[in-house]
């Protein structure tokens, strides 16, 4: 389990400290909804890596469509945030949007990511007790709330601070152990 919180807690802080010369601007969709356990703006755990590609519009993106690769997105201001998916063996496994930093190291968002929001209403920014009521049966998982999908897939929403939400990913199962 303390692993697993670890490979998280790296992966979501990992997005967040990309440097912002040279990434790609933040994902350009019309769908910014997040279907827990589901998907996050259009993009299923399995579809295809140049579908979801498609989705989002240009992206930083590295590795093999059709074997392991990722994208990820971050608009020059990094206190918008940032997103990002990867794939194993050319299908989505990881899905995730993060709320920036601003110079302060405060967790803030505007822009694009500003409107990625759950049916109830719930998005980045938001406080983890209105996440906590909207899905009941979501597990505490070190900073912050798991809620099961089909299968072994997840999505985990995590609140650094505690009270506000940074980070929601979802996962296929197959990562961390």
């Amino acid at each position: 389990m303390r692993r697993l919180t670890l490979v998280i807690a790296a992966i979501a802080l990992g997005a967040l400290s990309l440097p912002a010369s040279g990434q790609a601007a933040l994902p350009k969709t019309k769908n910014a909804k997040i279907v827990v356990p589901r998907s996050i703006g259009g993009i299923k755990l399995g579809l295809k890596f140049n579908k979801a590609a498609k989705k989002w519009g240009s992206g930083e993106c590295s590795g093999d469509p059709g074997d392991f690769g990722s994208c990820s997105y971050t608009s020059k201001d990094i206190a918008e945030g940032s997103a990002a998916f990867s794939s194993v063996n050319g299908k989505v496994a990881t899905v995730s949007i993060n709320a920036g930093l601003n110079p302060k190291n405060q967790y803030v968002i505007s822009g694009p990511l500003a409107k990625f929001e759950t049916k109830d209403g719930i998005g980045l920014r938001d406080k983890i007790s209105k996440f906590k009521r909207a899905y009941p049966k979501a597990k505490k998982l070190g900073a912050g709330y798991s809620v099961s999908g089909k299968g072994k897939s997840y999505m985990y929403v995590t609140a650094i601070d505690g009270k506000r939400i940074n980070a929601f990913t979802l996962y296929d199962g197959r990562q961390g152990g």
